[in-house]
């Protein structure tokens, strides 16, 4: 690890950019966009559709936090439906 880095640093010239995932504008974008990914689907029937918007995208560009966001979901679903079904019962 100490060796890449020393070599990345010396062969560093004026033509090397830093790549956007060591800004930190950058990482904070990309969790706010996760955080965004992990709202309930629920909240683009309710929120502007602005914002519904945003909350599409981020579920596009994060597709294995909204695949949790939905199994969180359903597992709410279920167990409101079976709370149900024992009050009633």
């Amino acid at each position: 690890m100490m060796r890449q880095n020393f070599l990345r640093r010396f062969f560093r010239g004026p033509w090397f950019k830093s790549e956007p995932d060591e800004s930190p504008e950058a990482q904070q974008a990309w969790s706010l966009s996760a955080r965004l990914a992990a709202v309930s689907h629920l909240y683009t029937k309710i929120v502007p559709s602005d914002l519904a918007d945003l909350i599409k995208e981020a579920k596009m560009l994060h597709p294995e936090v909204a695949h949790h966001a939905d199994r969180r979901d359903e597992a709410m679903r279920v167990w409101a439906a079976r709370a149900k079904q024992r009050e009633s019962t």
